[in-house]
């Protein structure tokens, strides 16, 4: 009787100490196929018997690898920019011993860099060209390109794009390679164009009389027909003559305006200028846009507004009051057969 006591003691004191087993790992779990960094981290896990206290993980080949836990039963591993097999080994102790390793094998394929190259800035109405490449030389021939969102590109895929937005634009581009894939941002500024504002001193003259010309806006400098020009000059044209102006920006970009300056031939005039300069009559002046004009004789009155575009038009009896109304804020001039008045409407 006593020695099945002692039996039965022995038999539970051993299966509490594991009966001096060290401890017995299960396979290695997590995936055999990943991409390299950068990208998240690769979880791998064992589990086992016989209570291990400690555990050890290891990776071959070492050389950039990351474990974030190499001592305990669960961890992360980073591997290298890079492709290949590598081969992931844990070990457990306990009081009584190592466990037999157990390993897993990993093949690592890349996970593309994305770079780019090319003007990331383009003046308002241009464009630019970008290009994405990936560092990884080897990827090149089979990695794909996608770019979003697709305001202003040409394509959607492809390394290569035009880029045209109307404002400043965040593209960002997915390079991908079999099963990797990674994403890099690149930033598109729309420079704006200088303002171009063209006026003349009589946007009717007659031919031959002489009228000057002032250029403003937020230029640097001025051309006219490519040619550098100050900002105010004269000119004697004689015929309606257009005149194209181009501004150069701070930044470099480059805007076009014209001005058509309107010139009459002006016959029977000095025939009829002690008339017209005696009865030519515009009130009131300035106007809130409805004035009246009367003149000594008929004829036809021409509204034109500072840029030598022609308003309105109307038949003038001589000595009748005319009423001309619907006109916005700005500066006109009341041509009447050769003779000019100019009036402001506020």
């Amino acid at each position: 009787m006593k020695n099945k006591i002692l039996l039965l003691s022995f038999t539970i004191l051993s299966t509490l100490k594991g009966f001096g087993q060290a401890p017995v790992l299960g396979p290695i779990q997590g995936n055999s196929t990943v991409c390299s960094s950068p990208g998240s981290a690769n979880n791998y896990a064992v589990s086992a018997s016989n209570n291990p206290n400690s555990y050890l993980w290891s990776v071959q080949p070492s050389f950039g690898v990351i474990l974030s836990s190499p001592n305990s039963s669960a961890t992360s591993i980073s591997f290298p920019q890079g492709i290949g097999n590598y081969t992931v080994t844990c070990v457990a102790s306990n009081g009584n011993g190592f466990s037999a390793p157990v390993t897993k094998i990993i093949s690592v394929f890349q996970t593309p860099i994305i770079t780019f190259s090319g003007n990331n800035s383009f003046c308002q109405g241009s464009s630019t060209n970008i290009q994405a490449s990936s560092t990884l030389l080897m990827a090149s021939p089979t990695i794909s390109y996608n770019w979003s969102p697709p305001t202003g590109l040409n394509t959607t895929s492809g390394s290569f794009v035009n880029a045209s937005p109307n404002s400043n634009t965040t593209y960002t581009v997915t390079g991908t390679v079999g099963l990797c894939s990674n994403t890099a941002t690149t930033n598109i500024i729309v420079l704006p164009l200088p303002i171009i504002n063209i006026s003349s001193s009589n946007p009717l003259v007659c031919s031959g009389s002489t009228a000057t010309l002032t250029v403003s806006g937020t230029a640097v400098s001025y051309s006219l027909n490519s040619i550098p020009a100050p900002q105010t000059f004269v000119i004697s044209p004689i015929s309606s003559t257009q005149y194209n102006f181009s501004g150069t920006g701070l930044n470099g970009c480059i805007n076009t305006g014209s001005f058509i300056q309107n010139v009459s031939s002006c016959v029977g005039i000095n025939e009829q200028s002690a008339i017209l300069v005696r009865n030519l009559s515009l009130y009131p002046n300035p106007n809130n846009g409805s004035f009246m004009f009367t003149a000594g004789i008929s004829g036809k009155l021409k509204i034109v507004n500072c840029l030598g575009a022609t308003i309105k038009c109307v038949d003038v009896q001589a000595e009748q009051k005319v009423n001309v109304t619907g006109l916005s804020t700005g500066i006109y001039f009341a041509n009447f057969e050769g003779k000019t008045l100019k009036f402001i409407v506020e």
